[in-house]
């Protein structure tokens, strides 16, 4: 078993708040996102849109991905870096997570998206199965 480090998976938690009136645009808008990821990101292992028990309009994005190197091709995928115009006019909000141990380039590249987000770098607690 191998530590965490930028080659290894991370998970990304992307907190959306749609706008009121806008969930089932925002919906069909996230069905044809997660078609293009599954279609063009070998990179994505997983990705599940998830609405909050509490909030029905409150959306999360969770997505692991291989490694950094996948999710900084996750952002500067045209149709994400489209995806995110998208999301300005169907949510008030989106708020990332980013969870692991990533690359300098990962951190730069979410900082030019100039959205909120934080980093939640591992303790050193962790292990990666090979799979």
């Amino acid at each position: 078993m191998r530590k965490l480090n930028e080659e290894t998976p991370l998970v990304i938690i992307a907190r959306t708040q749609v706008k009121d009136g806008k969930k089932e645009e925002y919906l069909k808008f996230g069905k044809e996102i997660d078609d293009i990821v599954n279609d063009t990101e070998p990179g994505m292992l997983f990705h599940d849109l998830n609405t909050d028990p509490d909030d029905p309009l409150a959306l999360t994005w969770t997505e692991i991905l291989k490694d950094s190197e996948s999710f900084v091709f996750h952002l500067n995928n045209p149709h994400v870096v489209e995806g995110f115009k998208k999301q300005e006019e169907l949510a008030h909000e989106i708020r990332l997570e980013i969870y692991g141990n990533v690359s300098d380039e990962l951190i730069d590249r979410v900082k030019e998206l100039n959205l909120p987000f934080k980093y939640f770098k591992t303790t050193g607690v962790n292990y990666v199965r090979d799979f």
